[in-house]
């Protein structure tokens, strides 16, 4: 077999008296983030993708601050979220409400403004929640999921 070659061995000893502390292992090469994401969810990027419901629970609704009471909600509320199956590396969110300034139009046409169906209430700490995918990023601190809640099938299925 190729790992008992004796000019293979030759060689590798030779190397390492020339240079006796050199790390010869071979270097590895990097992986992208995005496919460590996908590695430490053990999912695929064609199955975990923009659209898939995806399973959390509630952390907490940074609309209703329990903990710092004299806090207010910024002009976009959103909630975190703990995503089924991984780890602290992974954050997860939505928005309980449309961005100003760039809200959308709906499938009949309006536009869309305030808070979406069914976000206009406190999401409290262990509620489950079904989301759809919006966005994988990179953090410091790990990864940045958002999801979204509409049920607009037009922004999911065109």
């Amino acid at each position: 077999p190729d790992c008992a070659d004796i000019d293979k061995l030759f060689n590798r000893i030779t190397d390492e008296l020339v240079e006796p502390y050199k790390d010869l292992r071979q270097s590895n090469a990097e992986i992208p983030e995005n496919e460590l994401f996908y590695l430490a969810l053990a999912e695929s990027s064609h199955q975990f993708r923009t659209g898939c419901v995806v399973r959390g629970i509630v952390k907490f609704d940074e609309e209703y601050p329990d903990k710092d009471p004299g806090k207010e909600a910024g002009a976009n509320p959103k909630v975190i979220v703990s995503m089924a199956g991984t780890g602290r590396a992974v954050r997860a969110s939505f928005k309980k409400a449309y961005a100003q300034g760039k809200s959308g139009f709906g499938s009949d046409g309006k536009k869309k403004a305030g808070h979406i169906a069914g976000c206009n209430r406190q999401f409290s700490p262990g509620e489950a929640i079904l989301a759809r995918l919006i966005s994988v990023a990179t953090g410091r601190n790990g990864f940045n999921v958002m999801l979204s809640v509409d049920q607009d099938e037009d922004k999911w299925f065109e």
